[in-house]
């Protein structure tokens, strides 16, 4: 089964070590397998154009709660960290919208675009119920972190994730967020590639 390592490998073009957090278990997401490369790809190139490349990528579970109770159903969030210049607070909303690439002090003077790759990122995580996000560095250090949020859902009708076949449609194809983590592919009806 594919992975995000996988992924990661397909679209990074230099090695990026990718950790998942170990409660991702037994928990399913249901994403477009093709849309998720296609934002990671997209997360990556970003990396290369203004920095020496992604320096990470962290699969997590994300349970929004406030004084212990839960707000909201759990997500799962794949974040890529690079260690550019980083993006300023007032242009974070802005770089997700088509033809704006941003500040371009960072450029290190290779093909930057017309700045729809992380407009493209934004809707297809759209598209699948998920979000886009860029904030500072996890560690504080400089760069960015962007971030990808999908909804999850936990697999009622099946004691093992090996099952999924038996609760998901006929046309669905799983496969794993990580070694561990089955993730169900909907393609109803297929988009031509982006």
């Amino acid at each position: 089964m594919p992975t995000v390592e996988a992924a990661v490998r397909m679209v990074a073009h230099a090695a990026v070590p990718v950790e998942a957090d170990p409660e991702l278990t037994d928990l399913v997401i249901a994403c477009d397998k093709r849309r998720l490369v296609r934002i990671l790809a997209n997360f990556f190139d970003n990396a290369r154009k203004y920095a020496d490349g992604a320096t990470s990528v962290t699969v997590e579970l994300h349970e929004p709660d406030h004084l212990g109770i839960i707000l909201s159903a759990p997500t799962v969030r794949i974040s890529v960290e690079d260690s550019g210049p980083g993006v300023p607070e007032g242009e974070r909303d802005k770089i997700f919208d088509r033809f704006n690439r941003g500040d371009q002090g960072g450029s290190r003077g290779i093909d930057m675009g017309v700045g729809l790759g992380l407009a493209l990122a934004a809707e297809h995580a759209r598209l699948q119920g998920g979000s886009v996000w860029v904030e500072d560095r996890h560690d504080g250090g400089q760069g960015s972190r962007f971030v990808l949020e999908l909804p999850m859902m936990e697999p009622l009708e099946a004691d093992d994730p090996e099952d999924l076949a038996a609760v998901t449609p006929a046309e669905a194809e799983t496969f794993a967020l990580t070694g561990q983590m089955p993730a169900i592919r909907l393609d109803e009806s297929p988009d031509p590639p982006v």
